[in-house]
């Protein structure tokens, strides 16, 4: 049981993850095939076009962004470590979303 809880918990750490890199639709997908954080390395083109994932753009950045998920895990970092690299992750996107806005902020008064 104890190791079903740990899945679970990548389960829902999976679901960070996709909402930090701003890859919220494929979200359902994740979920209704069981993907969690232990076998996200694993994860290649042909996977992700199977979860439905079309656009050759978003496997490449889903794929790119698995890196560092795939080196904690086989590292055997626990979940708190890899929950922390995800609340830093999400952190990051949010500063950098907030800088995406100041700097259209910014253009506007230019044009």
């Amino acid at each position: 049981q104890e190791s079903r809880g740990l899945g679970d918990v990548y389960k829902r750490q999976v679901v960070t993850w996709l909402r930090s890199i701003g890859m919220n639709k494929y979200i359902p997908a994740f979920v209704k095939e069981d993907i969690g954080l232990d076998i996200l390395p694993e994860l290649d083109d042909v996977h992700l076009k199977f979860l439905g994932i079309n656009s050759l753009r978003d496997r490449l950045y889903i794929i790119a962004h698995t890196k560092k998920i795939g080196k904690c895990v086989k590292e055997g970092k626990n979940e708190y470590q890899i929950a922390n690299l995800l609340d830093d992750l999400q952190l990051s996107t949010e500063a950098l979303t907030l800088e995406t806005t100041k700097l259209k902020e910014k253009l506007k008064n230019y044009l």
